[in-house]
């Protein structure tokens, strides 16, 4: 009996390890096969990723690009046709303090002022002269000596003046410089600008590459151009000093300025997607259908923007522009820039 059991024991544990030597087989197999399919992909990948799609084409860097890489990248171009329109300027404008004109303003008045006084005194020394000299000339009951002190304090009070004078012109000349010949004139007669600022009836603009025989207006009211900016601001550009009547504005308040310009453009409107900016300049991507190639180019300026769409300048009359994937066509540039780098 107990050697019937010893038998059974065995055919079972023969079993058992037939059976494990077989499913270990195959497992290695299939693992095997796992990891060849696996390199075969990865090598498939590597390959796809070591193409250099970058090229140079009519002198310029260009990406080259199958249809069916085209297709399964989402880049989309689409045809424009060139327009000629012309366009609203638009400029960034700040509002500034008007402190500083104040400050000038009243430095005026306290010099008119003074100078009054320095009138008032002069004409009395002049008549107390005069009276003396006649009592001299006519009684001869007046020193001399009185009367030259007389005189002597008229030579002052004509120097006082003339210090006045010299600095009334100085500040007149101050003001024209900053503020122009406009409200030079005002603060000279009605000062209807003055008491607009002063009741915040009115402010002081300052705008960006401003040309004076265009029309500027902010919140349909128009800018009055009273002179070229001098001083430091963050505008840039050709900057003019404006005078908005009827709107106060903040010191500081940015603001846009708008301009109607009779000025005709050649150009195209594009949707705002096809713009790529890189290296502190705007670009977009050409598309070449027949050679499938994309070319970047640099736009020199926006002219107008209309809802999501921008107005550029170019010569060409027509354009196949990419719309979509631009940034993806930037990337591949820049992919294409390290393989060089690792091949060197």
């Amino acid at each position: 009996m107990r050697n019937f059991i010893y038998l059974l024991v065995g055919i079972f544990f023969g079993f058992f390890l037939n059976n494990l030597l077989h499913t270990n087989y195959f497992s290695n197999e299939e693992s095997a096969v796992s990891i060849n399919d696996t390199d075969e992909d990865d090598d498939d990948g590597d390959e796809d990723d070591e193409i250099d799609r970058v090229i140079i084409f009519n002198n310029k860097m260009s990406i080259k690009m199958d249809q069916e890489d085209i297709l399964s990248s989402g880049i989309r171009a689409a045809l424009f046709d060139n327009q000629i329109n012309s366009y609203d300027i638009t400029s960034r404008a700040l509002s500034i303090s008007s402190s500083s004109y104040f400050k000038m303003v009243n430095e005026y008045d306290f010099l008119v002022l003074q100078l009054q006084k320095m009138m008032e005194k002069l004409n009395y020394i002049n008549s107390k002269y005069d009276r003396l000299l006649e009592l001299y000339e006519v009684q001869g009951s007046v020193a001399l000596k009185d009367i030259e002190k007389v005189k002597h304090n008229i030579e002052n009070v004509k120097l006082d003046i003339q210090e006045i004078n010299l600095k009334t012109k100085v500040l007149l000349n101050n003001i024209k410089i900053k503020f122009g010949d406009l409200i030079l004139d005002d603060i000279k007669t009605d000062r209807k600008f003055y008491n607009s600022l002063i009741n915040k009836n009115a402010s002081f603009i300052l705008l960006e590459d401003c040309e004076i025989e265009n029309s500027y207006f902010i919140d349909n009211k128009i800018l009055n151009f009273l002179t070229y900016w001098t001083l430091n601001t963050t505008l840039h550009g050709e900057v003019g000093l404006y005078y908005i009547a009827d709107k106060y504005y903040n010191p500081g308040q940015k603001l846009i300025a708008h301009s109607s310009s009779n000025t005709k453009v050649s150009g195209f409107l594009i949707p705002e997607s096809s713009l790529v900016y890189f290296q502190g300049q705007i670009w977009v991507y050409f598309f070449n259908e027949n050679e499938s190639i994309y070319t970047r180019e640099a736009i020199d300026k926006i002219l107008y923007k209309n809802n999501d769409e921008v107005f550029v300048p170019f010569e060409y009359s027509q354009v196949n522009i990419v719309v979509e994937g631009g940034q993806i066509l930037l990337a591949e540039e820049f992919r294409s820039q390290i393989m060089r780098e690792d091949d060197d």
